[in-house]
Formats: C-alpha cells, sequence, structure tokens
C-alpha cells in the first residue's frame, strides 16, 4: 500500500512545497493515477496504517531530499554516518536477544545479506540524484511504476489473484502513467 500512497504524497508534495505547475494535460494523467491509487488504498478491509507510514515517510524523505543543498551521495554518506551509531546500538541489542542469520548460517549467507546493504544504497543514491533533477510531480508518477511491476509479476509469474477493485485501482494508475507519458513526449 505505501508504494501507492507514496507517490501520491510526493505529487502534492511537489506542488505544495516547491511550487511545481504541471499542464493540463499533466494535471489530469496525476488525477487518474490519485484516485486509482487511492481508491485501491481505500478499498481494502482496514486503514492501511503501516503502508501509509512508509508511504509518508519515504516521500518525506525525498522531498526534505530534494529541499537540501548537498548532492546525493555526499548527502546519503552523512545520512549513513548519523544513523550509524543507532544502528550499532540496535544491532548489538538484537544480535544478543535474538537468533539471526547474519554469522550464524554460513559464509554464502553473509555475503548475500553484506551485498543485500549494496542493493539497497545503489538505488537511494539514484533517487536522491533524480529527486534533484526531476520535478516531484514526476517522480511520483514514475513511482507508479514499482507497483505496476509488482503486480505484473505477482499475477503473471506468481499467479495470484486480481480483485475488481484492485483491477480498478490498477487502470486509474495506468491510465495516468501513460497520460503523463504522453505529456512528456508532447513538451518534448
Amino acid at each position: 500500500m505505501g508504494y501507492f500512497l507514496s507517490p501520491v504524497i510526493n505529487m502534492i508534495g511537489g506542488y505544495l512545497f516547491f511550487h511545481e505547475r504541471i499542464s493540463k494535460l499533466k494535471q489530469l494523467a496525476v488525477l487518474f493515477a490519485t484516485v486509482g491509487a487511492l481508491y485501491y488504498v481505500f478499498s481494502g478491509d482496514s486503514f492501511p496504517w503501516l503502508g501509509f507510514l512508509v508511504g509518508f515517510t519515504f516521500s518525506a524523505y525525498g522531498i526534505a531530499r530534494k529541499a537540501m543543498s548537498s548532492s546525493a551521495v555526499p548527502g546519503l554518506y552523512i545520512e549513513t554516518l548519523i544513523l550509524l551509531p543507532f544502528f550499532l546500538v540496535f544491532s548489538i541489542w538484537f544480535y544478543a536477544n535474538f537468533d539471526i542469520a547474519f554469522f550464524n548460517v554460513g559464509i554464502p549467507t553473509d555475503i548475500l545479506l553484506f551485498l543485500a546493504g549494496a542493493v539497497t544504497v545503489v538505488p537511494l543514491a539514484l533517487f536522491n540524484a533524480g529527486a534533484k533533477l526531476l520535478p516531484m510531480t514526476t517522480v511520483g508518477i514514475l513511482f507508479l511504476i514499482t507497483p505496476t511491476l509488482q503486480f505484473l509479476v505477482g499475477f503473471y509469474l506468481q499467479g495470484e489473484n486480481v480483485n475488481t477493485n484492485q483491477l480498478i485501482g490498477f487502470v486509474g494508475v495506468w491510465t495516468g502513467l501513460i497520460m503523463y507519458s504522453y505529456g512528456l513526449i508532447k513538451e518534448n
């Protein structure tokens, strides 16, 4: 759910904090994508608090990174240094109180867990660089590609069922993506 809420919050943040103005076609595209995403989120049995928290915090991070004057990689390095002491304390506490895979399963698992950090840091650095270059509205629309790809993988590769509410939400999102992409092409 957070993957649907984050783009909506990014688009609203671009409008409110960075005074981004977009063409009428893109406004209509954002409206379709927003309505589709919100329909998908609110068509569930209960409000997705965790998804809302994840979407809101990641969007707040993106908006804050766009507002900062530091470039992507040095800024990410400083953020990591600030969080490092908290992570170390948490890791020591967690390692002392729970069974964890790191250093307990085997060398191949340790290597994969270590490499997972790079798999996380590289996209985050690229996101930081992109958020600096692109309007937050465009960042928000592009963020709708992730749940679309997850949907396609789940439906075609994993054989997951799709209910009517999900399909209605996805149609709104896809319509918005297509319209926004057309608006970008039309501008250039």
